[in-house]
């Protein structure tokens, strides 16, 4: 699955604001976003928020593993 923006805002100029959405083993996007943007991986649960001071997408929901088929 692509990395796709479910909702996006302009904010300050020519930074972001944008509400992503991907699976857990996508990289997480780049780009000009300011604090409270965010990413979900549709296939763990797992959330990100971006931290516009350090650059970085910081997790603050832990993913749940699905139980193996027996």
């Amino acid at each position: 699955m692509a990395v796709r923006c479910l909702e996006q805002k302009a904010f300050e100029g020519t930074k972001t604001l944008c509400k992503f959405a991907g699976l857990s083993k996508d990289s997480k996007p780049t780009g000009d976003f300011v604090n409270g943007t965010s990413f979900v991986c549709v296939d763990d649960g797992s959330e990100f928020m971006y931290d516009e001071t350090e650059g970085t997408w910081n997790q603050t929901k832990a993913g749940y593993v699905a139980p193996e088929e027996s």
